[in-house]
C-alpha cells in the first residue's frame, strides 16, 4: 500500500508539472522555461526621403531618442529640415509611440535648412579664459590636453557631472569642465 501511494504522489507531482509549464513560451515560441521575462516596449520611427530614396525605419525604446539621420540630398532642390505631422521634428524629444518624419524640400535656396552646428564649451576652472567653439552636430571634439592649476589634481572633464566621453558625437551644445582636488598641506594641531 506504501509503494502504491508513493507511486501515486510521484505520478500527480509530474502531471502537475507538466502542466504548470505547458502554457509557458521561450523567446522561439516553444514550450519550456521563459528566458526573459522583462521586455523593452519600442516604438518605429519611420523616415521618409522624398527624394526617390525608399524611406527606412528604426526601432527606438520608448522614452528613448530616435537618432538623427544626415541630411538627404535632392537634385535640384534644397533640404528644409525634418517634419513630423507639419512641425518642425525635435531630435531631442522622446519618443512615446510609432512617428512618420519626413524629409520637406524647397526651390529657394534662401530656405533650405542651415548647416547644424553646436556650441562646445570648456571651462578650465583654472584662471584660463573659457574656450568655445562651433562644431558641425555629428562629429567628436578634439580632447584637449590635461590642465594644471597649482598643486591641485586634476580628476577629468566633467558634463552635467558625468565624466565627459570624449568619442562621443555632439548634436547640441555641449559644455565640459574641469574638475579638481585641492591639495591640503598643513597637518594636526
Amino acid at each position: 500500500m506504501k509503494s502504491k501511494l508513493i507511486i501515486f504522489i510521484l505520478t500527480l507531482v509530474m502531471l502537475l508539472s507538466a502542466t504548470a509549464c505547458s502554457g509557458m513560451k521561450n523567446a522561439n515560441n516553444q514550450g519550456g522555461a521563459i528566458y526573459n521575462d522583462t521586455q523593452t516596449n519600442y516604438a518605429t520611427v519611420t523616415l521618409v526621403y522624398n527624394n526617390g530614396q525608399d524611406n527606412s525605419t528604426m526601432q527606438v525604446a520608448v522614452g528613448d531618442k530616435a537618432l538623427k539621420p544626415a541630411n538627404p540630398t535632392k537634385t535640384d532642390r534644397y533640404f528644409k529640415g525634418w517634419y513630423c505631422n507639419g512641425l518642425e521634428y525635435n531630435w531631442d524629444s522622446v519618443v512615446s509611440q510609432d512617428i512618420t518624419v519626413q524629409a520637406l524640400w524647397t526651390e529657394n535656396a534662401s530656405e533650405q535648412a542651415p548647416k547644424d552646428y553646436a556650441t562646445f564649451t570648456i571651462i578650465y576652472n583654472n584662471g584660463n579664459a573659457i574656450v568655445q567653439e562651433q562644431i558641425e552636430n555629428g562629429t567628436k571634439y578634439t580632447k584637449p590636453s590635461n590642465p594644471t592649476f597649482g598643486e591641485n589634481i586634476f580628476l577629468g572633464w566633467y558634463s552635467k557631472g558625468v565624466e565627459y566621453n570624449w568619442d562621443s558625437l555632439v548634436y547640441q551644445d555641449t559644455t565640459v569642465q574641469a574638475l579638481w582636488q585641492k591639495v591640503y598641506k598643513g597637518g594636526l594641531k
